[in-house]
């Protein structure tokens, strides 16, 4: 069974953990990546039968509820995955019932520190793109110290700020990297194929269709879960660095 290094890592062996701790968690949390990653596509479902559908025109107050709606959901999927995931490569004995009442009863904290995220992020990107990166980068931790830490709203930002500080580039090199990928898969689909995957384009509702909308959850049911393996093995090495001091 897959376990966590002791001691702090290179970049290419815990880029290589990444894929470890990917095959290790995707199984036993598959269901809820499935529903997090529908989750995540049902506004863009909404807007294309709205925009396929004669007479039914779709709000953009509906929209924006959808929205909404499905990103109330994905959070608390999410906070369910990434604490099942890291109880798997801990070799802790909690069940998924157990991370499901934790990420319930924690709920709350999570929905506001994410609002709070998202502002500064939307805030960072309106000023000028680059602080919006940065704030991403430096504060995106702040679920784990929720989670594993019991932080409130505040403290969690700020530790998640104090665990990246020294390691920023580090981390954002890491994220790029599913991202990157999954931007050559899209593009080699809408480019290569003739197969629009549509969510890169400002006219993504009107050249995707329904298999593209498919084709895109597939290709996140890859990568999202590679993303998520990614932050549970920087988190853990950062951890490990801040014990013996040792930055970037």
């Amino acid at each position: 069974m897959f376990q966590l290094s002791s001691r702090p890592q290179s970049f290419w062996d815990l880029l290589v953990d990444s894929l470890r701790v990917y095959k290790a968690i995707y199984l036993r949390t598959f269901f809820f990546f499935l529903l997090y990653t529908a989750m995540l596509l049902m506004p863009n479902v909404f807007l294309y039968l709205s925009a396929h559908t004669k007479g039914t025109p779709f709000h953009p107050l509906w929209h924006s509820a959808s929205e909404a709606v499905a990103g109330a959901i994905e959070l608390w999927f999410l906070a369910v995955i990434f604490h099942s995931a890291y109880q798997i490569i801990t070799q802790s004995k909690v069940t998924l019932a157990q991370s499901c009442l934790v990420a319930t009863r924690k709920y709350f904290i999570y929905v506001i520190a994410s609002l709070l995220f998202a502002i500064m992020s939307v805030i960072g990107f309106t000023v000028l793109f680059l602080p919006g990166v940065f704030i991403q980068v430096l504060l995106g931790f702040f679920i784990f110290f929720i989670l594993f830490e019991n932080d409130g709203i505040i403290a969690s930002m700020k530790h998640s700020a104090e665990l990246v500080w020294g390691n920023w580039w580090r981390c954002f090199v890491f994220f790029m990297i599913p991202v990157i990928c999954m931007i050559i898969v899209i593009e080699a689909f809408t480019h290569g194929f003739s197969f629009p995957v549509g969510f890169l384009y400002e006219n993504a509702v009107e050249v995707s269709t329904l298999s593209s909308q498919f084709i895109l959850w597939v290709l996140l049911m890859i990568f999202v879960p590679w993303l998520t393996s990614i932050m549970l093995c920087l988190y853990h090495d950062m951890k490990l660095r801040r014990e013996i001091g040792l930055g970037s």
